[in-house]
């Protein structure tokens, strides 16, 4: 979320409010560290995975993993919303490749994903 407040400020949302330090990573911190809410195959699991690839790589890595998804992949499509979605399995692969680190799908793995 850091990356993305300092890329976009404030102004993001319609009413703008400092969204970075309500719902930013002391937040998610106290969400991960919670072993009862860390469950596998679970919002926060997803949130850890993200987290921890961030404090490796850096967030942009996860950016471009998915520039990478939407230059070589054909999304699937949600009903009603026509929003796109983007193969789990090729979101992995391509972080692997780009970090140059296959212990990446460990990381998913150990997270029920």
């Amino acid at each position: 979320m850091p990356y993305v407040y300092r890329s976009l400020g404030e102004d993001v949302w319609p009413q703008p409010y400092n969204y970075c330090s309500i719902d930013g990573p002391d937040y998610y911190l106290k969400l991960i560290e919670n072993q009862t809410l860390c469950q596998p195959n679970s919002y926060t699991a997803a949130t850890k995975i993200l987290y921890t690839i961030d404090q490796k790589y850096g967030a942009e890595i996860i950016g471009r993993a998915i520039t990478t998804l939407k230059a070589n992949s054909s999304p699937r499509y949600m009903p009603y919303t026509s929003y796109p979605c983007y193969s789990l399995a090729e979101f992995k692969e391509s972080l692997a490749e780009l970090t140059d680190d296959p212990t990446i799908l460990d990381l998913f793995l150990e997270y029920g994903f």
